[in-house]
């Protein structure tokens, strides 16, 4: 039988409460044990998904020049390995530096690299997290597999305004990008 189209919606939380519903069979423990690996994965998936945003751009023919992230999330050691990495910033993570050299192209796949992992290793692990029964791995794949949700008003709103401005009614309106 066919799938009905909600799915396709209402699959990821669907996945999220039956592997929540696996991993806290031992109560408050494993909801701290869930906590701890979610606060682990934020750690290393934000930092991942500004580089990814740098790789993005440099793959699809653009440039970077400045990459600021705070210093909660290791930037210091990342500033030693890349050069355009600059620790601080308003925001957890910001390509503040790019060219696009004017293409909607590049800045599309700028804004769409690290969506790559929502699928692997994100629901993947999630996934696999829950049939295991593996609280920590479970809250640690939570910021992956949820990235494309937790970025509706910052990276999936920058992908839909690039879209918008090549409708002819809103073609002279690039400030909404």
């Amino acid at each position: 039988t066919k799938a009905p189209p909600t799915d396709f919606l209402l699959g990821p939380f669907r996945d999220l409460l039956r592997g929540l519903d696996a991993v806290l069979l031992r109560g408050l423990r494993s909801l701290l044990l869930v906590g701890a690996g979610l606060v682990a994965g934020w750690w290393v998936y934000v930092p991942a998904h500004e580089l990814l945003h740098a790789l993005g751009c440099w793959l699809a023919g653009g440039e970077v020049s400045r990459l600021e992230i705070d210093p909660i999330y290791g930037a210091r050691f990342l500033a030693q390995l890349f050069p355009f990495v600059a620790p601080g910033g308003e925001y957890a993570g910001r390509l503040s530096g790019f060219d696009t050299h004017g293409s909607d192209w590049i800045y599309c796949m700028t804004d769409l690299a690290p969506f790559v992992l929502a699928l692997f290793p994100g629901f993947w692990g999630l996934r696999r997290a829950a049939r295991a029964g593996r609280a920590v791995a479970f809250g640690a794949s939570l910021p992956v597999a949820f990235a494309p949700l937790l970025s509706l008003t910052g990276d999936a709103y920058e992908m839909g305004s690039l879209a918008v401005v090549h409708l002819p009614a809103w073609r002279a309106r690039r400030e909404l990008v």
